[in-house]
């Protein structure tokens, strides 16, 4: 029996781990939810009602797509999305650390947005967007040559990079990635994957 991974469509944090888990080859269950709106039963899966979640035929439970990424890492040590390929192991965690952040502060900017007229704080949503715009900089700046982030081979910093520009184009603008042509090109490039087609948030 195969694991279950529960999602929502437009969150990053679950398709990093949707995307991981393609790559990997690991066959799994996909259940879709809505976290504004859970289902009752869900919180018995993660009392915060958060995705994602993977469920194994256990019944044990892995939340969070921090810890599903660690579970599988100690997993597969040797594929080579975990593998440094020469480049320092402190340098791949960065760049997953800084397109984790883009997520975190992207989210912040569309639920302050969803706010509403009078109730949205200008100098909450110009913090945000700021944190963004430092992050896609520093991306920028420090892409290598290749089809992938760090070279010729997919890491998991390259699940989680393109995951942060996709959903920053989604929930800050469309045109949010315009003055970063490297990160434009490498996004196209993944996009052209199966698991980045399959997984592309909706509109």
């Amino acid at each position: 029996m195969n694991p279950t991974l529960y999602i929502t469509l437009r969150s990053p944090f679950a398709r990093r781990s949707r995307l991981m888990l393609e790559e990997l080859g690991i066959q799994f269950n996909l259940e879709t939810i809505d976290v504004f709106n859970p289902p009752a039963q869900y919180s018995n899966i993660n009392p915060l009602n958060r995705v994602p979640s993977l469920v194994f035929p256990t019944g044990e439970t892995i939340v969070d797509s921090a810890q599903i990424q660690s579970y599988y890492r100690a997993k597969f040590p040797s594929h080579p999305l975990f593998l440094t390929g020469g480049i320092r192991e402190e340098k791949l965690f960065q760049f997953s650390a800084i397109a984790m952040g883009i997520m975190d502060y992207t989210v912040d900017y569309f639920l302050e947005q969803k706010r509403g007229p009078g109730l949205s704080m200008p100098h909450h949503l110009l913090e945000y967007k700021t944190a963004i715009e430092n992050g896609l900089k520093f991306l920028e700046q420090n892409i290598y040559s290749g089809p992938f982030f760090t070279g010729a081979v997919l890491r998991v910093c390259d699940l989680d990079i393109g995951t942060a520009l996709a959903y920053a184009q989604l929930r800050v603008d469309r045109g949010v990635l315009t003055g970063y042509p490297k990160l434009l090109k490498y996004l196209d490039g993944l996009n052209s994957r199966p698991g980045f087609l399959g997984s592309a948030p909706p509109a």
